[in-house]
Protein backbone atom coordinates (compact mmCIF):
# COMPACT_ATOMS: atom_id res chain seq x y z
CA UNK A 1 0.00 0.00 0.00
CA UNK A 2 1.54 3.49 -0.83
CA UNK A 3 0.81 6.75 0.51
CA UNK A 4 -1.98 7.18 -2.04
CA UNK A 5 -4.02 4.19 -1.02
CA UNK A 6 -4.41 5.49 2.53
CA UNK A 7 -8.21 6.18 3.29
CA UNK A 8 -7.61 9.41 5.50
CA UNK A 9 -11.36 9.16 6.89
CA UNK A 10 -10.34 5.52 8.00
CA UNK A 11 -6.76 4.82 8.75
CA UNK A 12 -6.26 1.09 8.08
CA UNK A 13 -3.61 0.55 10.58
CA UNK A 14 -4.27 3.03 13.42
CA UNK A 15 -7.37 3.48 15.29
CA UNK A 16 -9.19 6.50 16.04
CA UNK A 17 -9.23 8.57 18.82
CA UNK A 18 -8.16 12.16 18.62
CA UNK A 19 -4.94 12.99 18.51
CA UNK A 20 -4.67 10.39 15.70
CA UNK A 21 -7.85 12.57 13.95
CA UNK A 22 -6.00 15.36 13.34
CA UNK A 23 -2.86 13.90 12.59
CA UNK A 24 -4.57 12.26 9.69
CA UNK A 25 -6.30 15.83 8.80
CA UNK A 26 -3.09 17.74 9.11
CA UNK A 27 -1.38 14.81 6.93
CA UNK A 28 -4.06 15.16 4.42
CA UNK A 29 -3.83 18.51 4.18
CA UNK A 30 -0.69 18.98 4.01
CA UNK A 31 1.10 15.88 2.45
CA UNK A 32 4.40 17.98 1.26
CA UNK A 33 5.40 17.72 5.28
CA UNK A 34 5.34 13.70 5.00
CA UNK A 35 7.44 14.48 1.15
CA UNK A 36 9.80 16.18 3.15
CA UNK A 37 10.05 13.77 6.25
CA UNK A 38 10.57 11.13 3.65
CA UNK A 39 13.58 13.29 2.14
CA UNK A 40 15.41 13.50 5.31
CA UNK A 41 14.69 10.39 6.80
CA UNK A 42 16.01 8.47 4.02
CA UNK A 43 19.06 11.06 3.92
CA UNK A 44 19.89 9.60 7.52
CA UNK A 45 19.37 5.85 6.96
CA UNK A 46 21.27 6.31 3.42
CA UNK A 47 23.89 7.59 4.99
CA UNK A 48 24.17 4.51 7.87
CA UNK A 49 22.41 5.77 10.63
CA UNK A 50 20.70 2.45 12.28
CA UNK A 51 18.55 4.51 14.68
CA UNK A 52 17.74 7.93 14.39
CA UNK A 53 14.81 10.80 16.16
CA UNK A 54 11.51 11.61 14.06
CA UNK A 55 11.65 14.34 15.99
CA UNK A 56 14.78 15.46 14.74
CA UNK A 57 13.87 14.98 11.12
CA UNK A 58 11.07 17.75 11.90
CA UNK A 59 13.01 19.95 13.32
CA UNK A 60 15.08 19.17 10.02
CA UNK A 61 11.92 19.88 7.90
CA UNK A 62 11.53 23.27 10.30
CA UNK A 63 15.36 24.41 9.38
CA UNK A 64 14.94 23.59 5.98
CA UNK A 65 11.00 25.48 5.11
CA UNK A 66 12.09 28.58 7.44
CA UNK A 67 15.97 29.01 6.46
CA UNK A 68 17.02 27.32 3.14
CA UNK A 69 13.89 28.32 1.08
CA UNK A 70 13.75 31.62 2.46
CA UNK A 71 10.23 31.39 3.57
CA UNK A 72 10.60 33.23 6.33
CA UNK A 73 6.64 32.16 7.65
CA UNK A 74 7.23 28.52 7.16
CA UNK A 75 4.76 26.43 8.55
CA UNK A 76 3.91 24.74 11.93
CA UNK A 77 4.73 21.16 12.51
CA UNK A 78 3.34 19.70 15.93
CA UNK A 79 6.16 17.91 17.57
CA UNK A 80 3.20 15.40 18.50
CA UNK A 81 3.06 14.26 14.89
CA UNK A 82 6.38 12.70 15.46
CA UNK A 83 5.63 9.06 15.92
CA UNK A 84 2.62 9.29 13.11
CA UNK A 85 5.00 10.06 10.24
CA UNK A 86 7.94 7.32 11.85
CA UNK A 87 4.97 4.87 11.53
CA UNK A 88 3.82 6.11 8.25
CA UNK A 89 7.26 6.33 7.20
CA UNK A 90 8.29 2.57 8.36
CA UNK A 91 4.97 1.17 6.47
CA UNK A 92 5.88 2.68 3.18
CA UNK A 93 9.70 1.98 3.79
CA UNK A 94 9.49 -1.44 5.42
CA UNK A 95 13.60 -1.20 4.87
CA UNK A 96 14.27 0.38 7.69
CA UNK A 97 11.92 -0.80 10.15
CA UNK A 98 14.46 -0.22 12.85
CA UNK A 99 15.29 3.53 12.37
CA UNK A 100 12.85 5.25 14.51
CA UNK A 101 12.47 3.14 17.62
CA UNK A 102 8.47 3.70 18.79
CA UNK A 103 7.63 3.26 22.42
CA UNK A 104 3.22 2.54 23.01
CA UNK A 105 1.88 6.00 21.71
CA UNK A 106 -1.43 7.39 20.50
CA UNK A 107 0.19 6.75 17.25
CA UNK A 108 -0.89 3.03 17.72
CA UNK A 109 -3.69 3.08 19.84
CA UNK A 110 -1.75 3.13 23.26
CA UNK A 111 -1.75 5.87 25.59
CA UNK A 112 1.71 7.39 26.72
Amino acid sequence: MTQGEIDFGTPPYWGGDVARAKFWVFHKNNPHVYDLFCRFALVAARRGRTRFSARTVLHRIRWYTQIETEDPGGFKVNNNWSPFYARLFVHDFPEYATLFETRTAHADGGTR
